[in-house]
């Protein structure tokens, strides 16, 4: 009996699992291969460090196109460490593209490392909880000095912010405000010292302050009228957030207590993209016209000076040398504010890939970070009860207790009949009216039979003629 248990399991088939050499390290993963890229093709390219058993593409199941990865089996280990060592050194490359390659891992340790690194980077890219600050909802505490007009600007406001927050290339920007409700008399320069006197710190630097104008609609001296509203920008998103909380909404700002709508601007990633290949083409050209005119100019001995060249020319007066100082002065002023404007954008380019810490030192406040956007509601705030009173609570009296009873014992048809049948009050009403009929009846005739003044007594009369 013992053989034949033997033997029946013996003849049990057992299930089929590929074999892995993960422990021994003789597989390779590859990354950024081409899509195009076939395993003949990888194979071909890997057979320089020795024997491979089996090469394996990673196919996305529901597109079956390529995923740009794959692995690599050699037959010895020594195989696979030459090919990651020569791989991260010199670096190989495939159907031009420079490939990744390491050491595969097992499956349960490849998805501890995507986990570690989806902890480590943010879910924010495009810094959507900075859309909440600033936002005031008709029925809240912030919203209790404002008038019908501005809370329905607001709301236009944050239905446009809404719209454009669609746009997956849109993002809010950490550095530069936009500013709404702004008078139409200030300028450029008004709005960067209302901006410096609100925060009254000497460290913030503000690198941008505009005033959005009507180009069409241009006055005498050339300015276009102003159309209510600017940005201003700063170099820390410290400074900027301090500026956000201590202006919107204030009535303290500007006189008459006008508030002004303040909130991060949003910012276009395709066209930041653009504006940069345009400043780096501009760059380029004028590095090539420099070197076309020292090309240009003719090589002189710094000793000697050839036959045919004039006189010197006399020495430039104190008026022409000042004026050629304050124009050096103005060139050099232009040229550090383009490369600044160039490095601020840069900055915000490096930032949306990137992870930053936000923290206010300054104030003492913090823009938390995380998945938040706008509210998912849109509209007035509606509450049960008003937050900034303070309810005071009315004690109840104790509920008496359910004792059962000698009536609630009884049966329901004893109840009934017990009780006497009394009318509603409906039925009443028709009753009231009858009466109410028939004793005016009656005192009319009382009037006619005893008359008016008589009070109601019979007059004395005979009832017989003598």
């Amino acid at each position: 009996m013992a053989d034949r248990q033997v033997e029946s399991k013996s003849k049990t088939p057992k299930p089929f699992r590929e074999s892995t050499d993960v422990q021994q390290g003789k597989t390779v993963f590859i990354r950024n291969l081409s899509y195009d890229s076939l395993e003949e093709d990888v194979e071909e390219l890997f057979l320089q460090f020795g024997g491979i058993k089996y090469v394996r593409l990673v196919v996305d199941p529901q597109t079956e196109h390529s995923r740009g990865t794959g692995f690599v089996q050699f037959n010895s280990k020594e195989a696979a460490d030459k090919c990651v060592q020569q791989a991260n050194t010199e670096g190989l490359s495939l159907a031009g593209r420079r490939l990744t390659v390491s050491i595969a891992v097992s499956r349960q340790q490849a998805q501890k490392l995507t986990e570690d690194k989806k902890e480590k980077k943010p879910t924010d890219k495009r810094n959507l909880y900075l859309a909440r600050e600033g936002l005031i909802r008709p029925g809240t505490q912030a919203a209790a000095g404002l008038t019908d007009k501005d809370l329905a600007m607001r709301q236009k406001v944050e239905k446009i912010k809404r719209e454009k927050l669609k746009n997956p290339a849109i993002f809010v920007s950490d550095v530069r405000l936009c500013v709404r409700n702004v008078p139409l008399n200030m300028g450029d320069k008004e709005l960067r010292k209302l901006f410096l006197k609100t925060l009254g710190d000497k460290n913030v630097h503000i690198t941008e302050s505009r005033i959005m104008r009507d180009l069409k609609n241009v006055n005498s001296q050339g300015v276009g009228k102003s159309r209510g509203y600017g940005f201003v920008s700063f170099s820390q998103h410290d400074h900027a957030l301090r500026a956000l909380r201590e202006t919107n909404n204030n009535p303290n700002v500007l006189p008459g207590g006008r508030r002004l709508i303040v909130e991060f601007s949003l910012e276009n990633k395709l066209a930041l993209k653009k504006q940069e290949m345009r400043l780096a083409k501009a760059k380029a050209a004028r590095q090539a016209t420099t070197k076309d005119n020292k090309k240009q100019q003719p090589a002189t001995n710094g000793r000697s000076a050839p036959a045919n060249k004039k006189p010197t020319q006399p020495t430039p007066s104190l008026e022409n040398s000042s004026q050629q100082q304050t124009l050096s002065r103005k060139q050099k002023r232009k040229q550090r504010q383009k490369e600044r404007r160039e490095k601020i954008q840069q900055e915000k380019l490096d930032r949306l890939d990137g992870d930053f810490e936000v923290s206010n030192q300054q104030s003492g406040v913090k823009a938390v970070r995380g998945t938040k956007g706008l509210p998912s509601h849109l509209g007035p705030k509606i509450r049960q009860r008003d937050r900034g009173k303070v309810v005071q609570k009315v004690a109840k009296k104790p509920k008496a207790r359910n004792t059962l009873t000698k009536t609630k014992q009884e049966p329901l048809k004893q109840r009934k009949a017990q009780t006497p049948s009394q009318p509603s009050r409906r039925s009443n009403k028709p009753e009231r009216k009858e009466e109410a009929k028939f004793d005016l009846l009656v005192h009319r005739y009382k009037e006619k039979l005893f008359g008016k003044d008589s009070g109601g007594q019979m007059k004395k009369s005979k009832w017989f003629n003598e």
